[in-house]
């Protein structure tokens, strides 16, 4: 995705101006619409979910649902894991991430279902995220778009995490869900917003060149409502969990007669690479993970430590005119008469993302 160039999206006014024009590019004569009072108010996630399903609507496809306690759960700490490991992708070095439906590496609500994510990297208004999606896409072979306007998502959740003295700045991932009448989806009550809770890691064998036989014991997530968000995996890790972009982590495997302890093989430390610097990072099913260094003690969170910035309500569109149905552009990337999106390809596509000289970054996948 290409971020917008020249356009300034700092009023409601703007926003309009420019998607309207956008949009007349493509021989959509629907012109967007937004209550200034209400988006102005609105926080970034609520920005981006009034604009996410005005595109929607306006082009005949039925609004998503927030699902602020589950899926923005998820999305909120994968920003925040951009964040504190230094690095921009789907897959995660903690868990297998939302698109590993045969493990359970993300809360079982999840399992079986079409589930599609885009992230963006950058310090810019919602507004233009959303508009680069939609309308600067091609380097992505708009597959943003395909997300956005996906004919079988129904839910989605929303997370944005700010870092100073990271690459972007601003981090956002958007998590999209799709669920039907013989497999309704229904999110948690509540959101599990607390990190589990684990020993220091130890060495439990340290051969000379050879690799390292790691432990972490008393591994727990007391912060479970309705069974959502028991920890899901623990890894491992020397000196840095990623470095240069992969993953240095290790997968531990979990005691059967011990649920609470955790072991694993680490390959021999390479030069330069203390042992003293091991991790041990437990996860759960929304995602809160807790990163304990050895030599720590024992790591224990305070109550709601990854709760993310206050979300209102979810916001619903008002009732509009069933409009004439706009497109996403053609293959080649030039507008072709309207018609309402096809739903995107049943199998998942490999994560790419595009780094541009305006500070931004950008990736899209979508699984099922």
């Amino acid at each position: 995705m290409e971020p917008p160039k020249d356009t300034d999206f700092s009023t409601t006014a703007n926003i309009v101006a420019a998607f309207t024009s956008a949009r007349r590019q493509e021989k959509c004569a629907t012109p967007l619409s937004l209550d200034d009072t209400t988006f102005q108010a609105a926080s970034q996630q609520q920005q981006m979910f009034i604009l996410i399903n005005a595109e929607r609507v306006d082009r005949g496809l039925p609004a998503l649902q927030m699902d602020t306690t589950l899926l923005s759960q998820i999305a909120f700490n994968h920003s925040k894991e951009l964040i504190d490991y230094n690095y921009f992708g789907h897959a995660s070095p903690l868990h297998n991430g939302l698109f590993d439906k045969a493990n359970a590496s993300v809360d079982t609500l999840l399992t079986n279902r079409a589930l599609a994510e885009n992230i963006f990297g950058g310090g810019i208004p919602p507004a233009a995220m959303v508009y680069g999606y939609m309308y600067k896409d091609a380097g992505s072979s708009w597959g943003h778009r395909r997300n956005i306007l996906s004919a079988t998502a129904t839910w989605v959740g929303i997370g944005f995490v700010s870092g100073a003295g990271t690459p972007y700045g601003t981090y956002n991932t958007i998590d999209f869900l799709g669920d039907s009448a013989d497999n309704p989806y229904t999110p948690p009550d509540t959101a599990d917003t607390t990190s589990p809770a684990l020993d220091a890691p130890t060495i439990t064998n340290n051969p000379a060149g050879g690799a390292l036989a790691v432990q972490v014991t008393n591994v727990s997530d007391g912060d479970s409502p309705d069974g959502v968000g028991d920890v899901v995996g623990v890894v491992f890790y020397l000196g840095a969990a990623v470095v240069n972009g992969k993953p240095q982590t290790v997968s531990a495997t979990q005691s059967q007669s011990d649920p609470g302890t955790w072991t694993a093989s680490l390959p021999a430390p390479a030069a330069g690479v203390a042992v003293g610097t091991l991790h041990a990072v437990a996860v759960d099913g929304s995602g809160n993970y807790m990163d304990c260094a050895a030599g720590a003690g024992r790591c224990v969170p305070t109550y709601g430590d990854m709760k993310p910035p206050t979300m209102k309500p979810p916001v619903r569109p008002a009732p509009r005119h069933q409009p004439a149905p706009c497109h996403k552009p053609a293959p080649h990337h030039k507008p072709a008469p309207c018609h309402t999106p096809a739903p995107p390809r049943p199998h998942a596509s490999r994560p790419s993302s595009v780094d541009t000289p305006h500070g931004a970054g950008v990736a899209t996948r979508a699984g099922r």
